[in-house]
């Protein structure tokens, strides 16, 4: 999944600097300001957008010698624009951004004769009736302005022309993307493949890092509490501390001043899965797959980049899924729509990695 995110983020910079490629004097090693659209990225990499932007924080503060990304923050990618006075060629003669929008964008045409009789949405209705409708990239479009163009001069050029009544602007929440700066040094990063396997595994190590000291955290946090609930209680009398608050504090101290060396977390480790119950592991999983791949036929729409469910490409994307399913974990393509499998959340009892790892022996 890490490295089906950072592919999707190669083909992301391969389509804008083709995009750009015509545009004389612009310097080949100019960093590229793309936009990662939100909704398309979770469903090729079938993760939380939580994990897409950790995934990048970490590769933003990766101590190489030179940054190979920046994280600008959010943006609305996709525009779509009505002319209302005149038709867009007509609008270029004066204006650059209109230029711009006719490189980068597809014009919309609306057929009217299915349009009759049917509820239209208010931009539908604009769009039947304009001189012209756009649908463009922001990001590509400020590309196309000039060398030091923004996203942000685009949506002020945009403004301006809404305002004095040239257009309508149309921005839907559905194409929110990550605005994100690869800087000279990231693209030879994410274009070279060795480089690139690398990096990812460096990554994938950190993050890992990251999520088991989290999970560390946690049962440490409910060995305290386990721990003070079952000290007897005796009400604390002339202002004295009680006897469970002095527990607590104990512990507490001794999570700060030993990291946790000190408390014994074994016993907040689930139980190992049962090698006894591995066959009916198996009919789960088989019953899993079939259904999960039923749900996930109309989704791997994401092209070349994305993560293929049963493929033997990305068996440990396939394995994590199953496993996630088998604890009651929903995933970001699969929602809600197993819910009420009969395997799904069955094997919680026991614990995460001796289930996957379960898994992981039956689909060698």
């Amino acid at each position: 999944q890490v490295s089906a995110l950072f592919r999707k983020l190669r083909g992301v910079v391969d389509k804008y600097q083709e995009s750009l490629k015509d545009i004389e004097g612009r310097p080949l090693d100019a960093p590229v300001c793309v936009a990662l659209l939100v909704e398309e990225t979770i469903r090729t990499v079938d993760a939380k957008v939580e994990t897409i932007e950790t995934l990048l924080s970490l590769a933003e503060q990766h101590s190489l010698s030179e940054p190979i990304l920046r994280i600008e923050g959010t943006l609305t990618d996709i525009a779509t624009i009505m002319l209302k006075k005149r038709s867009l060629k007509k609008l270029s003669e004066s204006e650059q951004i209109a230029n711009c929008i006719l490189k980068v964008g597809t014009q919309i045409y609306v057929d009217e004769e299915k349009c009759d009789g049917v509820q239209d949405t208010k931009s539908d209705s604009m769009m039947k009736y304009s001189f012209d409708s756009y649908c463009f990239s922001i990001t590509e479009c400020a590309g196309h302005l000039g060398p030091m163009a923004e996203p942000r001069h685009v949506f002020a050029a945009l403004r301006r022309l809404e305002t004095s009544g040239e257009l309508e602007l149309v921005l839907k929440p559905a194409d929110r993307a990550l605005h994100l700066v690869i800087e000279p040094s990231g693209q030879t990063l994410i274009k070279t493949n060795h480089l690139l396997d690398s990096f990812i595994e460096t990554l994938w190590s950190t993050f890992a890092g990251h999520v088991r000291e989290s999970a560390r955290k946690v049962k440490c946090i409910h060995k305290v509490l386990e721990e003070v609930s079952s000290v007897p209680y005796i009400p604390a009398t002339g202002g004295a501390k009680s006897n469970r608050l002095l527990k607590f504090q104990e512990l507490t101290a001794q999570e700060l001043e030993d990291g946790g060396s000190g408390i014994d977390l074994t016993s907040t480790v689930p139980y190992k899965f049962p090698d006894s119950a591995t066959k009916e592991l198996f009919y789960d999983t088989e019953n899993l797959k079939a259904a999960t791949s039923s749900l996930q036929g109309h989704i791997d729409s994401s092209g070349e980049h994305g993560v293929i469910f049963g493929d033997n490409r990305f068996q440990d994307y396939t394995v994590l899924t199953l496993t996630k399913l088998c604890h009651g974990i929903e995933t970001k393509r699969v929602g809600k729509a197993l819910s009420n499998h009969a395997a799904f959340g069955k094997w919680k009892d026991f614990d995460f990695p001796s289930t996957y790892k379960a898994i992981y022996n039956l689909e060698k």
